[in-house]
């Protein structure tokens, strides 16, 4: 009776096959200068963007062609471009987000994604028609942010019951949602800062 011989990998010493041509285990074999992809003592080769050339993740699905997001999805790349949904498919994507489908269905109050505790959701009397209006025409009804044009008066200091005017300013619609779901302390520095310097 042949007794086998165990063999062993080279350089992590893990049991292998004995029939292994290289003497080394299959993790080991992909490693560093041994691997396929090997070059400049990177163990991938760096991919670009054949489109705008900036370098891009090595992971990228070889039955692609390379693209970066941006030029992958622009255009005639996009793989929609050109292609229509029909009625009955609109109808049906509409459905899927009604009701309890909706994955914000019964988020309200504490449950909301961007409920703060302690916020009056109520405005005061005082934050009238009139107050807004006097804002608008101080900024010529220019949002203070983006620099279009703009309509909704915003808080800086974000407390609704502060309705002096050196504490409202204006900003367009996009701009308010930017500043009223973002870094809020941020926001109220940046806007005291703008004061400042007028």
């Amino acid at each position: 009776m042949k007794i086998k011989e165990i063999k062993y990998c080279n350089t992590c010493e893990k049991q292998i096959s004995e029939i292994s041509p290289t003497g080394l285990c299959a993790s080991c074999v992909k490693k560093g200068e041994l691997n396929p992809n090997y070059k400049d003592g990177l163990k991938s080769k760096p991919n670009f963007c054949q489109d705008c050339g900036i370098k891009i993740s090595a992971t990228h699905t070889p039955k692609l062609p390379k693209r970066c997001k941006s030029c992958a999805n622009s255009g005639e790349n996009h793989p929609n471009f050109g292609k229509f949904a029909s009625k009955e498919t609109r109808k049906k994507m509409s459905e899927s987000h009604k009701g309890q489908n909706n994955s914000m269905w019964g988020k309200r109050g504490q449950l909301h994604p961007n409920y703060i505790e302690g916020l009056i959701r109520k405005y005061p009397l005082a934050f009238n028609t009139e107050l807004k209006e006097t804002i608008r025409k101080k900024y010529s009804y220019i949002c203070q942010l983006c620099l279009e044009s703009g309509k909704c008066v915003h808080h800086i200091d974000y407390d609704k019951e502060n309705c002096k005017e050196d504490n409202l300013t204006l900003l367009c619609r996009g701009c308010n949602v930017k500043v009223n779901y973002g870094d809020r302390n941020m926001w109220q520095q940046y806007f005291i800062l703008k004061r400042r310097k007028q």
